[in-house]
């Protein structure tokens, strides 16, 4: 790294454009490797893979240029909670959040500050010009004292100083602009992420919940000295407004680490079939498929990739219930001891 004074750049709008010329060579490389690779069916799996789901599929994009940018625009964030669930859609729409508020906050500030900062100097003489370009001389192979001659040739070859807070005095009343620019981005921006979580929460409460115990349970794990305590951390839940708590059911260290592990072990069951599944779908030619899951559906094993595929779905299960097992208070003592971990099980 280094800094403006030891730093090797041109101060002049050949510098900025060759830099905006590299930068637009580089995008436009990604860019036509993007929609290249969008277009290869093997890339499909990579590029657009819900669009392969044989239940509730997305659907597929045209192979037109740009197709993509047009399609983001045109997703509804209903259908698009139905496709990839609530947290995948809050993501997306803090993504869409981020470029309009930098597109809406640099349409209202960068023209501001940058004819500020043009004017900004306008009042100052050449003894000032002399000190303020001092620094920025030492970039200059000629180290040849100032005149009004070099100050001229340096001033027509400083377009970006100009165009730069360097060219406000420090003590100018301009600077205070900047101050209550900083302060407009930052409050709007703690606004637009509090009514965010706010509609979050909105949603979280709308969504139909499970009436499976393990669906409407979370594992909560490190929890605070002060909520260790059935009472504390059911109002902390309330408070927040996540839902309506139903119990909550702490468990000891012997207990968590043994969840931690089946939990730890069921990731794994989950990779394995999901490995299988993908050789499996390569000898898709030579597979019912249909025939195939209802067969699973009734455990019927008819050949070798079947019954591993049936055995790993066993094993997920049994992972389950002994998850749900383990949240039993009769199970042992140190149930009711206060700890670092919960259960907790909304309505």
């Amino acid at each position: 790294m280094a800094t403006i004074e030891t730093a090797y750049y041109v101060p002049t709008f050949l510098g900025l454009s060759t830099t905006f010329g590299i930068s637009c060579a580089v995008s436009a490389v990604c860019i036509i490797a993007f929609e290249i690779c969008k277009r290869l069916d093997s890339m499909k799996c990579l590029f657009s893979p819900r669009t392969q789901l044989r239940v509730n599929p997305v659907a597929s994009q045209p192979n037109r240029l740009f197709a993509w940018i047009t399609s983001v625009f045109d997703l509804k964030e209903k259908d698009f909670i139905n496709k990839v669930g609530l947290d995948a859609t809050m993501h997306v729409r803090f993504l869409r959040m981020v470029v309009h508020f930098l597109m809406v906050q640099s349409l209202m500030i960068c023209p501001v500050l940058l004819s500020l900062h043009w004017t900004g100097s306008v009042s100052f003489d050449s003894s000032d010009l002399a000190t303020e370009f001092a620094t920025f001389a030492k970039n200059e192979s000629s180290p040849s004292l100032f005149n009004n001659t070099n100050i001229d040739h340096f001033r027509s070859n400083s377009t970006l100083y100009y165009l730069s807070i360097a060219n406000i005095p420090n003590q100018s009343p301009l600077v205070w602009v900047h101050v209550a620019f900083i302060y407009e981005v930052v409050l709007c921006w703690l606004w637009l992420l509090f009514v965010n979580h706010i509609h979050h929460i909105d949603l979280l409460q709308q969504q139909d919940r499970g009436s499976l115990l393990h669906e409407r349970s979370v594992l909560i794990t490190r929890v605070p000295h002060i909520l260790r305590n059935q009472a504390a951390l059911k109002q902390h839940f309330e408070r927040a407004h996540v839902g309506t708590v139903e119990c909550i059911t702490l468990v000891s260290n012997t207990v968590i680490q043994l969840v931690e592990s089946i939990l730890s072990k069921r990731l794994k069951r989950i990779h394995a079939l999901e490995t299988l599944l993908i050789r499996m779908a390569k000898d898709q030619d030579k597979i019912d498929w249909q025939d195939w899951l209802r067969r699973i559906q009734k455990r019927e094993a008819f050949h070798e990739q079947s019954q591993q595929v049936c055995l790993l779905l066993e094993e997920i299960q049994d992972m389950d219930k002994e998850v749900i097992r383990l949240r039993d208070q009769n199970r042992s003592p140190e149930y009711y001891m206060p700890t670092g971990a919960a259960f907790v099980t909304f309505r």
